[in-house]
């Protein structure tokens, strides 16, 4: 993915999340994620700081972007 798309994807997944559409969770931090969980995530914690993340079953989760 381009830094375009990714950055993108934080604004659609930030934009259903303020309009309570999404089907993905919302959490403050990757643990409290289901077990054997595999889409996206996006993590707010107490900072206010926002990353979407791509989960796999086997409990890894890689960074997709973020923003602080």
């Amino acid at each position: 993915m381009t830094k375009n798309q990714k950055n993108r994807l934080l604004e659609d997944t930030l934009f259903e999340y303020e309009n309570r559409e999404n089907s993905f969770p919302v959490v403050s931090d990757l643990s409290e994620l289901p077990k054997h969980y595999r889409g996206v995530a996006l993590e707010i914690n107490d900072h206010g700081n926002v990353t979407a993340w791509n989960c796999f079953k086997n409990g890894t989760c890689r960074e997709i972007a973020s923003r602080v």
